[in-house]
This record gives structure tokens, sequence and C-alpha cells, in this order.
């Protein structure tokens, strides 16, 4: 099955992954960086936002509970380690995506006024 470049932006809007290395196409891949920095302005509103404090703390919370936990579990209990473990890389991984999805949408930004400039 071939796909047409409106699938692969489907693909991309629905966050299935960032294709614009794998294509040639100038085009494309300048739609595919003003898409990530859509992206990355819509994540940093939403930072600004109660939701957006609400997630993040959240996130920073579950860490310190984890942290907190496992400085008191049983060492021989890796069941309960396991799940502390996973709780705080969740936390972790939510902030890490957020902020990645930002970075790219900003590194692409530049890149784009870059190329405007004679």
């Amino acid at each position: 099955m071939t796909m047409t470049q409106d699938d692969i932006l489907a693909l991309v809007r629905s966050g299935a992954g960032r294709l614009t290395a794998a294509v040639d196409d100038h085009e494309f891949q300048q739609e595919m960086a003003r898409s990530e920095v859509r992206l990355a302005r819509k994540g940093i509103q939403l930072l600004r936002t109660d939701i957006g404090q609400y997630l993040i703390g959240q996130a920073v919370e579950s860490i310190l509970v984890a942290h907190r936990a496992l400085e008191t579990v049983l060492p021989e209990d890796t069941t309960e380690i396991r799940k502390l473990q996973t709780q705080a890389h969740n936390g972790r991984s939510f902030i890490q995506w957020l902020d990645e999805a930002i970075q790219r949408g900003l590194d692409m930004e530049q890149l784009l006024q870059e190329e405007q400039q004679p």
C-alpha cells in the first residue's frame, strides 16, 4: 500500500510519529516543520493554563511519592519496587514528552525563520 502525503500528514497529526526525515519533498518537510511549531505553541499554551499546571504538578507529585516510597520498601518486595519505578517513570515520561515536543517545535521555528532570511 502506497501512502500519500495526506495519509502521512494524518498519521503525524494523530501522533503516530515524526516522518520528516524520511521524505524528500521540501514543501512537505516544511509543512511537517510548521506542524511541529504549532504543536509546540499549543504545548506552551497548555503549560500556561490551570489544567496544564495541574498535570505537571500531578506528574511531579507522582515522581516524588514513588521516590519516597522506594526509600522504605522492602528490598525483597520486587513487585512493589517495579510498581513504584513505573510510577516514577510515567511521571518523568509525561514531562519529558511535553518538553521534547515544545523544544522540537521551537527548533523547527528557528530553522524555518533561518530559511526565510536572504
